[in-house]
């Protein structure tokens, strides 16, 4: 199946200076040629149209999703349906991936990897939000806290909450 796409997205920067904290925002537009579209999300870098220069956006090797992973109601149709297909189709999961497997000492480690910091692949850390509570956060438990994969994003998250420490002193804290 080939698709004309053309995605538009807000970004939002949030620059660290000695005087403080500046905000940025621009919308960009994505844009693709004609292609198969299990083609378009796993390239290394996407080329962007922003005002009028063209440039190479890298791939994000950190991806956080906040909040309604499941709107309307928390179920197993739409954390699978809405949320972890898309994913799966953007970026495939590895081959030793099963939809059904739970882990149970997370993080299950890729093959071949020792310990999470020698990881180098793409993470994806979840905030939940006030729909995934629900069920009182169960079904957010079972497929995020307790599965290892979000299509190829990594998920080394054990709890509905999080510290991340980024480079240059930077800390990103998902509360729910």
């Amino acid at each position: 199946m080939m698709l004309k796409v053309a995605i538009f997205c807000m970004t939002i920067l949030v620059i660290k200076t000695s005087s403080g904290l500046i905000s940025w925002q621009r919308q960009v537009m994505v844009e693709t040629q004609h292609m198969p579209w299990l083609d378009f999300w796993p390239r290394p870098s996407l080329k962007v149209k922003c005002g009028g220069s063209k440039k190479y956006l890298p791939h994000g090797d950190l991806l956080l999703i906040g909040g309604d992973l499941a709107y309307p109601n928390p179920s197993a149709f739409t954390y699978e349906r809405r949320l972890f297909c898309p994913f799966e189709y953007a970026l495939q999961p590895p081959s030793s991936y099963k939809a059904e497997q739970i882990a149970i000492n997370k993080p299950e480690l890729p093959y071949g990897v020792t310990e999470l910091k020698k990881y180098k692949g793409p993470q994806s850390f979840v905030i939940p939000g006030n729909h995934d509570w629900f069920d009182g956060l169960h079904t957010f438990m079972r497929y995020i806290c307790h599965k290892s994969w979000l299509g190829g994003w990594f998920l080394p998250q054990k709890k509905s909450y999080f510290a991340l420490q980024l480079p240059r002193g930077w800390w990103v804290f998902g509360l729910d």
